[in-house]
């Protein structure tokens, strides 16, 4: 039984089928009618279509989609047929992996769909910009034509179009995917030279395989390779990145990724040692020691000193290890193992018994005698087995630990010696550490002083032998009070007190103690006196005045000064003492003294002195005369009492200086004072100061001046000349101008007169004058004065330049010498008026003249007249006058055009550009304009000039210009070759001539299209052409337009097409099956059946192949197709077709 699914799928058929034939009868019926009525017979068929389809159509047979999707290679089109079947048998989904049902079905991109009885091409977009074209209709065949976005692209693409099923109703269920393959190949790898290398990467590998060009990427595992060369398309050399294990090798390009798997192994590398430091350590262990080789990067998994792990191992880099040496003895090797292996250096460490060594000895020092305990410290002492002092075994000795002993140490001879261990290591190294110093007993061979109080006190000083390091000293049994270490040979130490008698001095060492003698006596003996102060006053200028000296204590035997008086004499004598103070001193004074006796000598004590005052003196009166002008008069003083040691000035003088110094006085008179003056003084002693007493000058008159008559001589115009007057008699304090001068003025002051000219004068003058002073006033006396003459002013020559037709213009005059008072004209001009007016002159041309004249001049004052001198006149020319317009042609393209000016009236110095030119440049130098039109301009143009000379400048004129026309452009032959398929290739003309500013196409090409623009032409071949083309061209600018010519161009041939395999079935009893081609690289433009069909007949036209099964068979058939273009023919491919029996087809069609 047939199940339900194939029961409807029966009942659809079928009802296609009614649905079917009444369509075909509908429309041959109303074939032949037309207009109107033809129109309305269609609908009518329409109308009765749709209904049947109600009525056999099931709603969920409307509901229809249709799924596409195919594949192809990247840069080509496809085209995807849907073939229906009026006949009701199966309906495949074209050549590829789609189905789409019911049976009869149309395609469209619009809701609107077609005429259901049309086969209009659509076209619509894809989701990625590619293009599909649709070719259907409701009921008959329909398919696609896919273009890909671009020829690069690869991918998935994507399109929804409309479907109908009924030919009426269009539903949006259409759905395409395409899947663009790259063309690229895959790549494969065949092996791999060496496939193993080291952990750090680096090692070359060779890769072989195939299609490696553009590879992208290989691989070592997940990481890149160090560096890639492609060495050709099946060889490719890597370096290794860093990695471990055993990894993939990759490699990728365009067209994918290929890996061989397991391909290459990381091996660890194997562990070298070179070298380790230090060599040798105790056998203790404990020794830091650096170990060198290769091979340690992946870390040292053993670390071995003989058969013993280090203490400690750090893997500092691939040929650094740090490792603590274990406890061990003797020479033993060093091991090393990594990942990689073992690695051993034979002998490389030795375990050594180290020398002793002594760092310390307490204490230091003892008796030459022996038997001190001394601590020996250092290192290394286990197994002592001996210990000397010198060359001298300790008494005895213990080995408290490695690092102390304690010895008792021999006798020796004093002096300083080595202590030294020995152990089965050595002996150890002597130094200053391990010094050990033998000390001899002291001797006392002497004290200083040898006896002393018996309260003690005593500084004494002990001499004698092996005094360093004394610890201490003893006067009898008792110890000193304090003692000092001088030096070996030398102590001071103070006497402790003692009952009256002689004791024995000891000093004790680390050497013992010093043995009595007669030398080390000390003698205790009674209290010595004590000398206290005293005080004693003595009269001035006394002498050998008893001082009563103040003693207790023990009676004194002798006194002595200790310190002399500053202001006399402390004399002694036994157990006195006398005092003289120094002539004329009295104040206070003072002296120290000490007394002595049997017992010592007291400490000092001062005597403090007063020496009485003397009586003071008495100041009396003085009258002095001095001279006028004197200086520093001594003046006899009136003295009487005690002798004076000083006197002052007590009230000063009014007109003059009273001067004291010591015990006298002086007067000067203030500089012309004469008269009476006085001053007051008093006079001093230490016993006190006078009264004032008045001193009484008296400074006689000076002589009075005279005045001498002078004779001066002053230059004209000077003014405040200096008159040296004639003076003589007593010097005076002042003049005075007498009677004035007549022609000029005299002035006085002070002591000096000065003479000034009246202005203009010229001649003789005088005046009189006196001289003053404290003595009285001179007798008038005469100054007779030369005024002298001015010097005559000096006329220079003198050029200057007067404008064209001017008139009254002042000449700047050439004066030196005297200054003039007025000039004149000398000889007058020859073409113009020079007038003289005071110091002035003005010139004016003769009416038109242009050139040169002169005239002579004089200048004259009080002094005299110059000789004449001449004036240069230059007349100036007219100003010059640009006349008119002009007109000037220049070529196309020129520059520095000289042009012509039309200059008359004066000549021109100078020409300039006053308006510029619009399209060129005009340039102005000298008297001279050039012209450049500016670059491609053709036509008018024009710009304004002025001219300018000494006389003025122009108006401006008008220069009008024309420029010429360029010469027109030639355009020659060109040939060029471009790809086929190609577009928009530039083509160089061949261009000669003016320059041109467009070129046009002439005559089309008639495979392509050339397209101008600007002065360039670009060429694209007709799609699908190749061989030759041409075209003509012209080339155009101001000037004209080239004559016409060929551009021959040769359009390359395009890549031969590709043939490849394909698979399809068709129906049994089927005929004209039009096969999908599998066609690849470039597009053919033909293929051909190359070997026939066993079974059936394959039919080639065009670039499509039919196939129609032989009648009656059923099953596998083949034959080979060739396809062709301009490019060449490809090697033939198979198309393998397979056929259903008819048992099969019956089984679909149900």
């Amino acid at each position: 039984m047939r199940d339900a699914t194939e029961m409807n799928q029966s009942t659809l058929q079928r009802q296609a089928w009614i649905a079917s034939w009444v369509w075909f009868v509908l429309m041959a019926g109303i074939s032949g009618l037309r207009g109107g009525a033809g129109r309305l017979a269609r609908r009518y068929a329409i109308a009765t279509i749709a209904a049947c389809s109600v009525l056999l159509v099931s709603q969920a047979a409307l509901a229809i989609s249709c799924s596409v999707s195919f594949s192809l290679p990247q840069n080509t089109t496809k085209t995807y047929t849907l073939s229906g079947a009026w006949s009701g048998s199966s309906y495949p989904a074209g050549s590829d992996n789609a189905k789409c049902d019911p049976l009869n079905m149309g395609i469209s991109n619009v809701p609107a769909g077609e005429d259901d009885y049309s086969a209009n091409n659509i076209v619509t977009p894809t989701a990625n910009g590619g293009t599909l074209k649709i070719y259907g209709f409701w009921g008959g065949s329909n398919y696609f034509v896919y273009t890909p976005p671009s020829a690069s692209f690869t991918g998935t693409d994507t399109a929804t179009f409309y479907i109908t099923g009924n030919g009426g109703t269009w539903t949006s269920t259409g759905a395409l995917t395409i899947n663009v393959t790259s063309t690229t190949p895959v790549p494969t790898v065949s092996g791999i030279a060496p496939g193993s290398g080291s952990t750090a990467g680096g090692t070359s590998v060779t890769i072989n395989g195939t299609n490696f060009t553009g590879a992208t990427a290989v691989k070592f595992g997940a990481t890149n390779a160090g560096s890639v060369i492609v060495n050709s398309d099946t060889s490719i050399t890597a370096t290794s990145p860093a990695g471990s294990g055993t990894v993939n090798i990759s490699v990728s390009t365009p067209g994918g990724t290929a890996t061989l798997t397991g391909a290459f192994t990381y091996n660890a590398p194997v562990p070298t040692v070179t070298s380790v430091a230090p060599t040798s350590g105790p056998s203790a262990g404990g020794t830091s020691v650096t170990i060198t080789g290769t091979g340690f990067i992946n870390g040292a998994t053993a670390v071995k000193f003989g058969a013993t792990n280090a203490g400690s191992v750090i893997v500092n880099s691939a040929t650094s290890i740090t490792a603590t040496s274990p406890a061990g003895s003797g020479a033993v090797d060093i091991t090393v193992t990594t990942s990689g292996g073992t690695a051993t250096l034979t002998g490389a460490f030795t375990y050594a018994v180290l020398a002793p060594a002594v760092s310390g000895v307490s204490p230091g020092s003892g008796p030459t005698a022996g038997g001190t305990s001394v601590t020996i410290s250092g290192s290394n002492f286990t197994g002592a087995t001996a210990v000397r002092f010198g060359g001298t075994n300790a008494a005895s000795y213990t080995v408290n630990s490695a690092s102390s002993i304690t010895a008792t140490s021999p006798a020796g001879s004093a002096g300083t010696v080595d202590i030294t261990v020995t152990t089965a290591g050595g002996i150890s190294a002597t130094g200053a550490s391990d010094q050990y110093t033998y000390i001899a007993v002291p001797a006392v061979s002497g004290v200083s002083p040898n006896s002393g109080s018996t309260a003690g006190g005593t500084s004494v000083i002990i001499t004698g032998t092996g005094f360093a390091g004394a610890t201490s000293v003893r006067f009898g049994g008792t110890n000193a009070s304090s003692f000092t270490v001088n030096s070996a040979s030398s102590i001071t130490a103070m006497s402790p007190a003692h009952s009256a008698g002689t004791v024995d001095v000891t000093v004790t060492t680390a050497g013992g103690t010093s043995t009595t003698n007669a030398a080390d006596q000390f003698t205790y003996a009674n209290a010595p006196p004590v000398a206290g102060p005293s005080s004693l006053t003595v009269a001035y200028g006394s002498s050998s005045n008893p001082v009563t000296l103040n003693l207790s204590g023990g009676a004194a035997s002798s006194v002595t000064v200790g310190t002399p008086a500053a202001h006399g004499t402390a004399t002694a004598s036994g157990t006195t003492i006398t005092y003289t103070p120094a002539a004329g001193y009295t104040g206070a004074d003072s002296f120290t003294y000490s007394a002595a006796n049997a017992g010592g000598t007291s400490a000092p004590a001062t005597v403090t002195i007063t020496v009485g005052a003397p009586p003071p003196p008495t100041a009396g009166a003085v009258s002095a005369s001095v001279g006028y002008g004197s200086s520093s008069n001594p003046i006899t003083l009136n003295l009487s009492g005690g002798a004076a040691t000083s006197v002052a000035v007590a009230a000063p003088a009014a007109h003059g200086t009273a001067t004291a110094s010591g015990t006298t006085i002086t007067y000067t008179p203030t500089a012309g004072y004469t008269g009476a003056d006085s001053f007051t003084y008093s006079a001093a002693n230490a016993g006190g100061t006078s009264a004032p007493a008045t001193v009484t000058i008296t400074v006689g008159a000076p002589p009075p001046p005279t005045a001498g008559a002078v004779s001066a001589s002053v230059g004209y115009g000077s003014s405040s000349n200096p008159i040296t007057l004639n003076l003589s008699g007593g010097a005076a304090t002042s003049v005075a101008v007498a009677a004035p001068a007549a022609h000029g003025t005299a002035t006085a002051s002070g002591t000096t007169i000065t003479y000034t000219p009246t202005a203009g004068y010229t001649g003789a003058d005088s005046f009189t004058y006196r001289a003053t002073n404290a003595g009285g006033t001179s007798a008038p006396a005469t100054v007779t004065i030369t005024v002298g003459a001015p010097p005559p002013p000096t006329a220079g020559a003198v050029s200057a330049s007067v404008g064209y037709g001017s008139s009254s213009n002042p000449i700047t005059l050439n004066l030196s010498g005297g200054a003039a008072s007025s000039v004149a004209v000398a000889a007058p001009a020859a073409h113009g008026t020079a007038t003289a007016s005071g110091t002035t002159i003005t010139y004016t041309p003769a009416a038109g003249y242009t050139g040169a004249d002169s005239f002579t001049y004089r200048a004259t004052n009080a002094g005299g007249t110059s000789v004449p001198a001449t004036v240069t006149i230059t007349v100036g020319a007219p100003p010059p006058t640009a006349a008119g317009a002009v007109s000037a042609s220049v070529g196309y393209g020129s520059s520095s055009n000289p042009i012509t000016l039309n200059l008359s009236g004066g000549a021109a110095s100078s020409v300039a550009v006053a308006a510029p030119a619009a399209h060129g440049t005009a340039t102005a130098s000298g008297t001279t304009i050039t012209y450049t039109p500016a670059a491609g301009y053709t036509g008018a143009d024009s710009f304004t000039y002025r001219a300018t000379n000494a006389g003025g400048t122009s108006a401006p004129a008008t220069v009008t210009i024309t420029v010429g026309a360029p010469p027109p452009p030639t355009a020659g032959a060109v040939s060029a070759s471009v790809g086929y398929g190609s577009s928009s290739n530039p083509i160089t003309l061949n261009l000669s001539g003016g320059a041109a500013t467009s070129v046009a196409v002439a005559a089309p090409a008639a495979h392509g299209t050339a397209t101008a623009s600007g002065t360039t032409i670009t060429y694209t071949p007709t799609a699908g052409y190749t061989g030759a083309d041409s075209f003509t061209y012209r080339a155009t600018n101001a000037g004209g337009t080239s004559a016409p010519a060929t551009v021959t161009i040769t359009v390359g041939a395009p890549p031969p097409p590709t043939a490849g395999a394909v698979s399809a079935s068709v129906g049994y009893g089927s005929s004209s099956n039009p096969i999908t081609l599998n066609l690849s690289g470039g597009a053919a433009s033909s293929v051909a059946v190359a070997a026939p069909a066993a079974h059936g007949t394959a039919t080639a036209s065009g670039t499509t192949i039919t196939y129609t099964p032989a009648a009656g068979y059923t099953g596998a058939d083949s034959f080979t197709y060739r396809a062709t273009n301009a490019g060449g023919t490809s090697a033939p491919a198979t198309v393998t077709a397979a056929g259903y029996t008819g048992a099969d087809s019956r089984r679909r069609r149900r």
